[in-house]
């Protein structure tokens, strides 16, 4: 498992980590993991985590305008309002992904750092921090 989240009700926001090398088929188990997740539906905001992650080659402009087209086709089932996109070094996919949310009517930025993401998001950097630390932990667990 190369991606992994939880959910905090408390306050409607989902996390999500991508860890190491992620493929397409990462990347759609994932999205259909969290689609068919009832903890998931009611989220309002996200943030995804991939500043340790490489995005596969294998990912092209076609996989991402795959992935907002599952997005569009899901999109009853989820209720999110504003996803930040923390990149690692390559941005040019994450700006895609940013591209093809907001097309589906989901508020997305993509951003450097951690701190700007939260603060963005109205979540504590420090719980986050946390959280993400944890989940990568149990990513590089259970490769």
């Amino acid at each position: 498992m190369r991606i992994d989240y939880i959910c905090k009700p408390n306050l409607k926001l989902a996390i999500a980590v991508w860890d190491g090398s992620v493929t397409w088929d990462n990347w759609q188990a994932h999205l259909h993991r969290m689609f068919s997740d009832p903890a998931y539906a009611p989220m309002q905001i996200q943030i995804t985590d991939l500043r340790f992650s490489s995005i596969n080659p294998t990912i092209s402009n076609d996989e991402i305008q795959a992935m907002r087209n599952l997005l569009a086709d899901q999109r009853e089932r989820f209720s999110l309002n504003k996803v930040a996109i923390v990149a690692g070094d390559d941005w040019s996919k994450p700006k895609l992904a940013e591209f093809a949310l907001q097309t589906i009517s989901v508020n997305s930025i993509v951003f450097n750092d951690l701190n700007t993401a939260c603060l963005w998001l109205g979540v504590n950097v420090v719980e986050v921090g946390q959280d993400i630390e944890q989940i990568r932990i149990k990513l590089r667990q259970n490769p």
